[in-house]
């Protein structure tokens, strides 16, 4: 029984999967991607030595953080995706076991990720015609590739069945492949032992040894010398066993973790619907009340997605104070201060704006990327799109009500210019002049506006992580294209005016903006005739 109904959802989650139109672009993506790294090292291979094994590094890699990324979110989003469409009761129904959902989800996307891998391998058996490089050094990384999907893919079940949200299951995902593929946050364990027993250096010891026993068992460490591997041995490491134990502690752990699990997901299932009819309730009485109903979008973006009062008074309030106190006590935790009061504070200064424009990006981004993805998957944007309004008024009205939590993620910065500034008043003006005059300084403010824009729209086409996509897209993936394509195109212009050649990119980053913001009122009325 076991077996018949296995196989059987088996089948049906693999002509699912492949039916998706987005696995067969990513699979072409990822081929342009090496196809643009070929033809980089292919230009330079008259200028180089066993070019071969950095080329076939450099696809491995490419291959690595694709997977990491984009593989992350796949995995992450297998059983959450169910708790979301509240359907997971109903597989339960069926008579499918919590073995047969863990293994009929995890393995059909299991082998999306091999057929994504398997886009570079004939690129990778061309790098040894180059030189640098054999083909147990190739079978050595393809090995190492393959048990690291399995493990991630059965981490990221692990999360799924855990959490009950796709966006907390991959951040759980990521904390997880920090702590197995990343292992110098045992330096932070270093830090705390060093501060609170100085006199202990046998633990610092100890972290030293978990440090290297982690770092010969994580793939990242290890890729570069799989392909560069020369002497003869064994095929099989010390890095796939651990990953593949990991991935079978993963799966134990999921299955244990599921029944109970599984029951709060259905109980939160019928409090949704309970939820629900309250807020149709409230939406009713509320159409009475002209007043509110004029700002009720507004307020419900506030409330909902920017987080309410508490998110602005953190990140304007307790943030600039944090990272101000965090600045100062490293300065004079670091040892004897000996420098000038004046240039102490010019230190945190830099600190604060150093730290406060990761976090107004990542505030824009988690807003924007969610604002109108929690209606899609809510599925009420289409009733948002039967009020009285235009496109423009209703999506205006939607965004208005994230401007309090921008506008407060930005005081960290700006509390460390203007403390440059009462510190070192003739320099921030000279700074000032400079980055006005600066058309780097421009394009540094359109890259992320174009990136946002991007997330924005996707975000009404993409269930999962519609901004984390864009970033892929705008920082890793445009940057070598836009260039390619410029260089090509302009090259002789470029050469003789660098100024030109970044005005050039403003001007097309601003267009992409408007055209994907012209784009959002189309994509509403799609979803307004789909639904």
């Amino acid at each position: 029984m076991l077996r018949t109904h296995g196989l059987a959802f088996l089948i049906r989650s693999l002509r699912q999967e492949s039916r998706l139109t987005s696995h067969h672009l990513l699979r072409a993506g990822l081929a342009g991607f090496v196809l643009m790294n070929m033809s980089a090292y292919f230009a330079q291979v008259s200028q180089r030595t066993g070019a071969g094994a950095a080329f076939a590094s450099s696809i491995l890699f490419v291959c690595y953080f694709f997977l990491t990324l984009l593989g992350g979110i796949y995995f992450a989003s297998c059983i959450t995706e169910e708790k979301e469409e509240q359907t997971l009761p109903l597989l339960r129904m069926t008579g499918a076991g919590p073995w047969t959902i863990l293994i009929g989800k995890s393995v059909p996307r299991l082998m999306v990720a091999v057929l994504l891998l398997l886009v570079a391998m004939p690129f990778l058996v061309l790098s040894v015609t180059l030189g640098g490089v054999l083909i147990r050094g190739l079978l050595l990384s393809t090995l190492g590739l393959l048990t690291y999907a399995v493990m991630l893919s059965q981490m990221g079940t692990l999360t799924s069945v855990v959490f009950q949200r796709t966006s907390g299951a991959f951040r759980a995902l990521i904390i997880l492949w920090l702590a197995v593929e990343w292992p110098t946050w045992t330096w932070v364990l270093d830090g705390i032992v060093a501060a609170f027993r100085p006199g202990r250096p046998g633990a610092v010891d100890e972290l030293q040894a978990l440090r290297d026993w982690l770092s010969e068992r994580s793939l990242m460490f290890n890729l570069s010398s799989y392909v560069t591997s020369w002497s003869e041995g064994p095929l099989w490491t010390s890095q796939m066993t651990f990953h593949l134990v990991l991935a079978a502690v993963f799966l134990v752990l999921s299955r244990l973790l599921f029944e109970r699990f599984t029951v709060a997901a259905q109980a939160g299932a019928e409090a949704g619907a309970l939820r629900r009819r309250r807020l149709r309730f409230r939406k009713t009485v509320s159409r009475s009340r002209g007043r509110v109903s004029e700002k009720a979008l507004a307020w419900k973006t506030f409330r909902y997605v920017a987080g309410g009062r508490r998110v602005p008074f953190v990140l304007a309030v307790a943030l600039p104070l944090l990272v101000a106190a965090t600045a100062a006590g490293g300065i004079y935790l670091s040892g004897p201060v000996s420098v000038r009061s004046q240039e102490v504070m010019e230190m945190i200064a830099g600190v604060m704006i150093t730290a406060g424009i990761p976090v107004a990006f990542i505030t824009a981004c988690r807003m924007l990327g969610q604002v109108f993805s929690v209606e899609v998957r809510d599925r009420t944007l289409p009733g948002l799109l039967m009020l009285p309004l235009s496109r423009w008024a209703l999506i205006l009205q939607m965004l208005t009500g994230l401007i309090p939590a921008l506008l407060a993620s930005t005081v960290c910065t700006v509390a460390g210019f203007v403390l440059g500034m009462v510190v070192n008043v003739d320099d921030s003006l000279k700074m000032i002049g400079d980055a006005v005059t600066e058309p780097f300084v421009l394009h540094l403010v359109t890259w992320p506006a174009a990136t946002l824009s991007l997330g924005l729209v996707l975000s009404l086409r993409m269930r999962h992580a519609p901004m984390l996509t864009a970033c892929i897209i705008g920082f890793g993936i445009a940057p070598m294209v836009v260039m390619s394509c410029l260089v090509l195109a302009a090259g002789p212009f470029i050469r003789s005016s660098e100024d030109g050649f970044v005005m050039l990119l403003i001007l097309g980053e601003c267009f992409f903006c408007f055209l994907m913001w012209s784009m959002l009122p189309r994509e509403l009325d799609r979803i307004a005739g789909r639904d």
